[in-house]
């Protein structure tokens, strides 16, 4: 709730006596943006209204009215670029004062927490190998005590311990590590755990050459734009007068012109 009331000056220019967009309702604010900009407004929708009669095709006759339209258009949009940013930085700047006071609180809280959580992860990661391990040791004196009756010549005794051993052999290679790890405490709540798969990329090259199917085209697009921009000045000009010049394996690189307006 706001404490802002027609007629305080400490909020607003002197000759005003209306409350500033950060009072206003959301469905207010267009009509205020409508209002305080008219001006822009009217340029606007001038502009367009004459791009929208420049003929298709531009020839030497036209050019100069295409020119100064396009400029002008370049100007306008600008000019709403910068009116936009000065419409939005109060909420801006209120919404980066809610989001560090609540993140002064948050912050600390969540950086205990990431260490505490690696404390748990240890203790799950321990929890689990040794589980495993109790399962391996486990199946070998079974797998031991299936050979002692088969020496006997207690032949379905030995073949069910053998199952069993096998059993719990693939247990040991194959369980969830959620089955091995699970601790209830009285306070309510406990622990368990889950496998994930992490990686650590050793070779860009071949990391990338592997996963070419899983790469987003808009990625390779900007690795391509990278790279033409790291390349020597003299691409564009080997591109022009080298027909089959196409140093990027993969791509086809070619030249395209595009009208610049200028000044």
């Amino acid at each position: 709730m706001n404490d802002w009331h027609p007629g305080d000056e400490t909020e607003i220019a002197p000759g005003h006596n209306r409350p500033p967009l950060l009072y206003l309702e959301p469905d207010d604010i267009p009509a205020r943006l409508n209002e305080d900009n008219a001006e822009v407004v009217e340029r606007a929708g001038s502009l367009a209204a004459v791009a929208e009669r420049l003929p298709d095709q531009v020839t030497v006759e036209n050019l100069a009215a295409v020119t100064l339209c396009a400029r002008q258009l370049g100007e306008c949009i600008t000019r709403i670029a910068e009116a936009r940013k000065d419409a939005k930085e109060p909420f801006l700047l209120g919404g980066r004062a809610v989001d560090g006071w609540w993140h002064h609180l948050s912050d600390p809280l969540t950086d205990v927490l990431a260490r505490i959580r690696g404390r748990l992860d240890a203790y799950a990661t321990a929890a689990d190998r040794e589980e495993r391990k109790r399962q391996r040791e486990e199946a070998a004196r079974i797998a031991a005590a299936a050979k002692a009756e088969a020496e006997a010549g207690n032949k379905g005794v030995a073949k069910a311990l053998r199952g069993e051993a096998q059993d719990i052999r693939a247990e040991a290679s194959h369980g969830k590590p959620a089955d091995n790890v699970r601790t209830y405490v009285g306070t309510g709540g406990g622990i368990t755990a889950q496998a994930r798969v992490d990686f650590e990329i050793k070779n860009r090259q071949e990391a990338v050459a592997a996963l070419w199917e899983h790469i987003p085209d808009d990625c390779l697009q900007k690795a391509v734009r990278a790279w033409c921009r790291a390349q020597p000045a003299g691409l564009k000009d080997s591109l022009r007068n080298k027909p089959r010049f196409q140093p990027l394996a993969g791509v086809r690189l070619f030249l395209t012109i595009s009208g610049r307006v200028m000044k």
